[in-house]
């Protein structure tokens, strides 16, 4: 998916608090305590990233560099798992003690969530970067997101990361052995196609992994869809990946083309979208794999066939 800009944080609304014009971004807000942040030099960034922060604090920022937002239970997930931990509460209260610390520093940003989304997890809060972690990283342009974010992208961007926190606690329990793991924008594809027409294929996640005993490999490239798109998009989109199949791009870097796995919310769309491709020929149904996103885990690994 097209993902928008990030919005500027809103200017704090604490009493006495002045806000100031966002030297980076033309009319955005910001008070003035951001805007100290904001003007930390290199130096103090790298005091701060050696005295300030511990190997876990910066493992947590660079998986939601990465992932660009995760839920309060994704990063307990990943880097509190409950292996470490005496206990789920133990884990919890430590997780929410660090992305506490992480967000009053600035290194993080806490984004208000409704209960129950449509996609893993009900944790209310969801964090992104914040201005200063977004300079920890090296985004010069301070992308980062605030609370200003649109209610599709957010549960989409988690139910993409739902995935990819999924395979990685497979992983680290030796059901699967992961190759490769890539989310947005390291998952797309430029390629020339026709008479050197530059087309970008985008898929929300890439995966290659195999089995434990190595005796089968699996490549997908994921689409979660949650019905939020007309099925001639989708099928636009179908079209791209059919493009850089004839391409041939894919096979002469991995050997292979991954088979593309749509995610669905459930059996109306499911079916709509089986019938889609279908039209399409059968070159483009043989390359596309409908299922619900419930099953997703099974099906990228192998243990329910498609």
């Amino acid at each position: 998916m097209t993902y928008p800009i990030a919005y500027p944080i809103a200017w704090s609304r604490l009493a006495n608090t002045t806000p100031v014009l966002n030297p980076f971004k033309t009319g955005g807000l910001y008070s003035a305590e951001q805007s100290l942040y904001m003007r930390m030099s290199r130096e103090g960034l790298a005091r701060m990233r050696e005295h300030q922060l511990s190997p876990r604090d910066l493992s947590i920022i660079a998986s939601i560099n990465e992932c660009k937002l995760l839920t309060a239970s994704q990063i307990q997930r990943l880097h509190f798992p409950l292996t470490q931990h005496a206990s789920f509460v133990t884990a919890y209260r430590m997780t929410n003690r660090v992305l506490l610390r992480l967000t009053q520093k600035k290194i993080l940003a806490k984004v208000e969530r409704k209960v129950g989304g449509l996609y893993g997890g009900s944790g209310t809060n969801v964090y992104g970067l914040g201005v200063i972690g977004a300079r920890l990283v090296g985004k010069r342009n301070l992308f980062y997101y605030s609370e200003q974010i649109s209610t599709l992208f957010l549960e989409h961007t988690i139910a993409i990361n739902e995935i990819y926190v999924s395979l990685i606690e497979a992983n680290a329990n030796n059901q699967i052995k992961l190759v490769n793991l890539q989310t947005e924008t390291q998952c797309w594809r430029p390629f020339l196609y026709g008479y050197g027409i530059k087309e970008i294929l985008k898929p929300d996640l890439y995966v290659r992994m195999h089995t434990i005993d190595g005796q089968t490999e699996y490549n997908w490239f994921i689409e979660v869809d949650r019905d939020t798109i007309h099925t001639p998009s989708i099928v636009k989109k179908a079209q791209i990946y059919q493009k850089y199949y004839q391409s041939g791009d894919e096979q002469t870097k991995k050997g292979i083309f991954p088979q593309v796995l749509w995610l669905v919310p459930d059996e109306v769309r499911l079916e709509r979208l089986v019938k889609a491709f279908y039209r399409m020929g059968n070159k483009v149904s043989s390359l596309h794999v409908v299922e619900l996103y419930e099953d997703a885990l099974q099906i990228i690994t192998g243990q329910k066939p498609p």
